[in-house]
């Protein structure tokens, strides 16, 4: 065979491989999609992804089933779908931990957020907020800062490290001028128990996940961690409004692709995302549960991804939060 030969023969196989690929995408899917939820069960991550699985069910001909991937700061999960085949048949519904602030929390991330994904979708935007046991004796942060500053061995509970949550009781402690101690867990459930239980007298968590408690008053709330009032519990201040000034840190969760995706998968993923995120019955869910639909364009999310990866570099430096 000549080299001309040779050289024809590869270009006609990369033509007949582009023409398969082209034509999968177009047919996709034709299997079960594995959404990725890099958290245990029971936590806010991992109910909305179910939410969103079921919708994603009903508009696209192969159902959508949830898979949990708890550990390392969401990254277990995260690393998953990096190195899955990009063929949109395993996603990751991440959120601002291992799509974000992990990039300046810890020393090694075993993937690169814009190099190894492909952004799909954002989905919502989740305020957090301060709880306390119902045996700690403070019904607002400013009677909890005078608690702590009196003395004492205080702690805060998270989802784990990296969490939103474990940056929201860092920039507590740090604008307030008080040391506490954090304790991460293996997600916000646990967390929430112990809180309940009396055996860690703070906790950060999302709203979504603490809404149940409040409302049983099992826990008492103080304050959300973003610069808005949550539409769920509008009379619950924010932390700026009790005294933190300025005081802002949010979640976010959404979904990605390992990178190399086909750019029809992508938008067929993406018009479902968009179509279940719109849709009455999951606007009304998200705003029963504290949050807000935030969904739009790849394009978007990327940009967005990038710009919260810088804003989280100077959260997590202003609160000199570390890993514990």
């Amino acid at each position: 065979m000549t080299r001309m030969t040779r050289r024809l023969a590869a270009i006609a196989m990369l033509a007949g491989a582009a023409l398969a690929t082209n034509a999968a995408a177009q047919d996709f899917p034709t299997k079960p999609i594995r959404l990725i939820v890099p958290g245990p069960p029971g936590g806010p991550t991992d109910m909305l992804a179910r939410e969103l699985a079921n919708k994603l069910t009903e508009y696209l001909p192969q159902p959508t089933v949830v898979i949990n991937q708890a550990g390392a700061g969401g990254m277990i999960g995260a690393s998953t779908v990096a190195k899955a085949d990009p063929d949109g048949y395993t996603l990751l519904f991440g959120n601002s931990g291992p799509l974000a602030s992990n990039m300046s929390l810890y020393e090694k991330v075993p993937y690169d957020v814009q190099r190894d994904f492909i952004a799909i979708a954002r989905f919502v935007e989740l305020p957090n907020v301060l709880l306390v046991g119902n045996k700690v004796p403070a019904n607002s942060v400013s009677e909890l800062v005078a608690l702590i500053q009196k003395g004492g061995n205080w702690s805060y509970g998270s989802g784990g490290n990296g969490s939103s949550h474990h940056i929201s009781g860092a920039m507590f402690a740090k604008r307030a001028g008080v040391a506490i101690t954090h304790v991460p867990y293996k997600g916000s459930t646990p967390a929430m128990q112990d809180v309940i239980g009396g055996q860690i007298p703070i906790n950060f968590t999302g709203l979504v996940d603490a809404l149940p408690q409040i409302k049983a008053g099992t826990v008492k709330a103080l304050a959300v961690t973003t610069l808005q009032r949550a539409p769920a519990m509008p009379n619950l201040p924010t932390m700026s409004e009790a005294g933190l000034a300025g005081y802002n840190v949010g979640a976010w969760m959404g979904v990605v692709a390992p990178a190399g995706t086909p750019p029809k998968v992508v938008e067929a993923l993406n018009a479902a995302i968009v179509r279940a995120g719109r849709s009455p019955e999951m606007v009304k869910k998200v705003t029963d549960l504290g949050g807000s639909i935030v969904v739009g364009t790849p394009a978007e999310f990327a940009d967005f991804m990038k710009k919260d990866i810088a804003h989280w570099a100077a959260l997590v430096k202003e609160s000199g939060a570390r890993l514990d």
